[in-house]
């Protein structure tokens, strides 16, 4: 028994070193001239880092060597491989969101909004665009618990904020309906919004949330170049206005409660 379980802690140990190795080789392969091989790299870091997903010590310092040249495939001039790089930030951040959450916020987000910006009707163009508001999706959902307030405001309104401009901005019914379906889930989501609870001026930063949802889901439809600036002021914004922050007080009452 015992060599039998020396035998399997070798065998992790060599499966460890393999993915490690495919890593490294994986960083060289990220700045190849061919889009190709750009892409495979990119798919590469993606099985690697979920095998060590249940081991940080050995995973965050490798994505610390990575992440410079990761994360200049975010602007890739081959659509395709900020498809894959697009999906590579969705899974990552859920894979070790507490070590590259300011990572994903300071590189992918700006990048994001401007590839949203970019006009296109080929299918390449639809799915980085799906790519891009899912990766978003999963990023304004993964922020760490222990995160300071001011992070996680800052996160939140960030990837709001870009999506609500891709919402009033799009010419395609279903990719406006993508992005206000993203701010949907960060107003439904319960975790985010215990967090957001601890900012005493939520209803002020929040309104991109508010009214990107009254877009969507409104009595009537807003024009593409109404200003962000008026949004407060919009008789369609104050219900969900409204419904978010009684959400917000229920929770800051519970937590004085308890």
């Amino acid at each position: 028994v015992r060599g039998t379980a020396e035998e399997a802690k070798a065998g992790r140990e060599r499966a460890r070193k393999m993915v490690v190795r495919v890593l490294e080789v994986a960083e060289w392969l990220l700045s190849d001239h061919r889009p190709a091989v750009r892409a495979n790299a990119i798919q590469a870091v993606g099985a690697a880092t979920l095998a060590l997903r249940a081991h940080p010590d050995t995973l965050n310092p490798l994505l610390h060597t990575l992440w410079p040249v990761l994360s200049r495939r975010f602007r890739d001039e081959s659509p395709f491989v900020r498809v894959q790089a697009a999906a590579l930030a969705g899974a990552l951040i859920q894979d070790a969101p507490d070590f590259l959450c300011a990572r994903v916020h300071k590189s992918f987000v700006p990048a994001a909004a401007e590839s949203l910006r970019q006009p296109g009707s080929s299918s390449l163009s639809l799915a980085l665009r799906h790519t891009l508001l899912s990766s978003l999706s999963a990023i304004a959902l993964s922020v760490p618990r222990h995160a300071h307030i001011q992070e996680v405001v800052a996160i939140t309104c960030d990837i709001a904020g870009t999506c609500l401009e891709h919402a009033l901005s799009s010419t395609s019914p279903s990719s406006s309906s993508s992005s206000s379906a993203v701010l949907a889930e960060q107003l439904q989501a319960v975790d985010l919004l215990a967090k957001l609870a601890d900012h005493p001026f939520l209803p002020s930063v929040g309104d991109a949330v508010w009214y990107a949802l009254a877009c969507r889901f409104g009595p009537d439809t807003p024009s593409p170049d109404a200003p962000p600036t008026l949004i407060s002021s919009s008789s369609r914004v104050a219900p969900w206005r409204s419904s978010a922050v009684g959400s917000l007080s229920a929770l800051r009452e519970e937590r004085g409660g308890g």
